[in-house]
Order: C-alpha cells, then sequence, then structure tokens
C-alpha cells in the first residue's frame, strides 16, 4: 500500500521495518479516535487536539485510504468481526500504531512526523496520535481490534441533511441503504420513508446514532465522550477544555487562542466547506434558516420514526 498511498514520510515507507520503528518513535499512549457522520464537526474538533503541542493528527485515515484505492468510502455497515476490505483493515493498523503511511490528504503537517520532532513529542511532551474519521458503523469492529479513547460528535440531523445536500452527497440515497446500513438495519426502515429522500436521510441517521450508543453501553463510561456539535459551537472554549482533558493534553494558552480563531470566523462560511474556521455561534440554528418547513418535517419523521436515542422531540 505504500507507492500507492505515497507517504511524505520515508521512514513510514518501508514495510514491515517501519513498525518496529513505530515503537520506538510514536507515542506509547493509546490513541484518541474522534468519530462521527461527516459534516459534524470532526475535522474542527481533530484539527484542534491534532495540532496541539501533544497531538500528532492523522485526518480519516481510513475513510481516505479506501476512498484514494477502491473508490469508495464514508458511511458502510462494518459487519461482525471482518474490516470490509483489506485496504480498511491495513489502513486501521497503520493509523492506531502511529505510522504516517497516507497521503497528504491524511498526514495533514508532516513536519510533525519527522524523526526528530516526533521523538520530542512522543516521549518528552507526552504526546498522542490523533485519529479524525468518519465511519462511526466500524465503531463495533475498531473496538474489538483497537484500543483508543473515543470522542463522539453528533450534530442535529436536519443540520446533518441540510450540510449533505449542499455537500452534493444526498442523491441516490434511497438505493444506497442497503450498502450503508447493511441489511439488518435498512430492513427496519419502513417503506414510506424511503419514497422521501430528506425523510430517508432521518431515518438513516437514527440507525447510525442507535448503532452507536448500544454499542457505547458495552465499554466503560471512562473511555468515552459524546459531545454535540451545538455544545461545541455555543461554547468552544469551555467545550474543548473538557476535551483537551479527557485526551490527556493540556488547555495551554496555546490551545486557547487556536479555538478562539477557529470559532470566530467573519467570512461566509458557504466559500469553504471543509474549513475549520468558523463563526461557531451562527451554526447551531442554520439548519432552520436554509431548510424549507417541508424538509424539516420530513427529516423529523423518517428520524423519528426510529426510535432514536439523541435529538428527540424537544429537539425540533
Amino acid at each position: 500500500m505504500t507507492d500507492i498511498r505515497h507517504s511524505p514520510k520515508r521512514w513510514a515507507c518501508a514495510g514491515g521495518l517501519s513498525t518496529l520503528l513505530a515503537k520506538g518513535l510514536t507515542p506509547p499512549r493509546p490513541p484518541v479516535l474522534i468519530l462521527s457522520l461527516p459534516r459534524c464537526g470532526s475535522s474542527w474538533v481533530g484539527e484542534m487536539l491534532g495540532q496541539s503541542r501533544q497531538g500528532l493528527y492523522l485526518r480519516e485515515p481510513m475513510n481516505q485510504s479506501k476512498l484514494e484505492i477502491e473508490g469508495e468510502g464514508t458511511v458502510f455497515m462494518v459487519h461482525g468481526d471482518d474490516a470490509p476490505s483489506n485496504t480498511y483493515r491495513a489502513a486501521a493498523d497503520d493509523a492506531f500504531r502511529g505510522i504516517p503511511r497516507f497521503s497528504r490528504r491524511v498526514v495533514k503537517e508532516p513536519n510533525r512526523w519527522r524523526v526528530d520532532r516526533l521523538l520530542y513529542r512522543s516521549h518528552v511532551l507526552g504526546g498522542r496520535v490523533v485519529i479524525k474519521d468518519v465511519n462511526p458503523l466500524a465503531l463495533g469492529w475498531l473496538l474489538a481490534n483497537h484500543q483508543f479513547k473515543l470522542i463522539f460528535l453528533t450534530r442535529h440531523p436536519a443540520a446533518v441533511a441540510a450540510s449533505w445536500h449542499r455537500m452534493g452527497w444526498m442523491e441516490g440515497i434511497e438505493s444506497r441503504l442497503e450498502d450503508i446500513l447493511g441489511q439488518e438495519l435498512s430492513s427496519e426502515i419502513q417503506s414510506e420513508h424511503t419514497q422521501s429522500l430528506w425523510s430517508c436521510h432521518g431515518a438513516m441517521q437514527a440507525l447510525v446514532y442507535r448503532y452507536v450508543f448500544d454499542t457505547l453501553d458495552s465499554i466503560p463510561h471512562d473511555s468515552y465522550r459524546t459531545v454535540s456539535y451545538e455544545s461545541l459551537c455555543k461554547d468552544p472554549e469551555e467545550a474543548f477544555q473538557g476535551l483537551f482533558e479527557f485526551s490527556g493534553f493540556p488547555y495551554d494558552e496555546h490551545a486557547r487562542k487556536r479555538v478562539r480563531q477557529h470559532s470566530r470566523k467573519e467570512e461566509d462560511r458557504k466559500e469553504e466547506p471543509y474549513s475549520t474556521h468558523r463563526r461557531s455561534t451562527d451554526m447551531i440554528n442554520v439548519w432552520r434558516r436554509d431548510l424549507p418547513k417541508a424538509k424539516q418535517s420530513e427529516i423529523r419523521e423518517g428520524y423519528l420514526s426510529m426510535d432514536p436515542p439523541i435529538y428527540r422531540h424537544n429537539a425540533w
């Protein structure tokens, strides 16, 4: 996979030797995994934690590897203990070992992975690898195969649907439900909700949240944190302080300054769909302005029909 993913760091391109090198170079502490559906703020959280003084950030190593090599990725069910492909399994192995055997789309700051800086950040500063990915339906498989601390992000389903629509990702979702959710989960969606793009998307999100929260019930509560995009936007400095402390990173003035810089953007948010800069307080209820009432109602009906664990009736 090395020749396909074009790692920017030579030491990560030595096959089995890279695995041996990683044992001495990379942080001994288990990584922090930031997981969410796409468009829930995971890039924002990943960059804030991953670019802290102690962080070593990998942006979507599993998802981007699957996209680059197999031409598909993002949200899909992982069945049982089997990863969906060798690509996904190998990418997860490298990411959780702290081997930056990935393209520049994943290794955002290659200089942090330079041997001298890596050793200092890993063993002097007490660093930790930070992995951000966007396939919550892989959580069970990841827990069975890797060690990590988990931050799971949620966002109001109407806001997620509106953002997916802006990105052009909604088209044909009704026909892709089984590919996304697997046969067992997708069969739960009543036919009346598969007739509407918006209702179908709401139902899909509810099933993802049900799966994740059912899975979280089986692991120790101190091994994960759930946080809503809305709470991050309402008070970024306080919310990020909790995430830094959970990750074992000091929330120093350097970190506070970065959080402030990335939550008080003045420019039009629509110009940069992947930007981690935002005027955070404007983002909490923007879906109420962007979505017509009829579409809000369709998302709500589909979402609530699946008995979701969060964003229930009072969230609408």
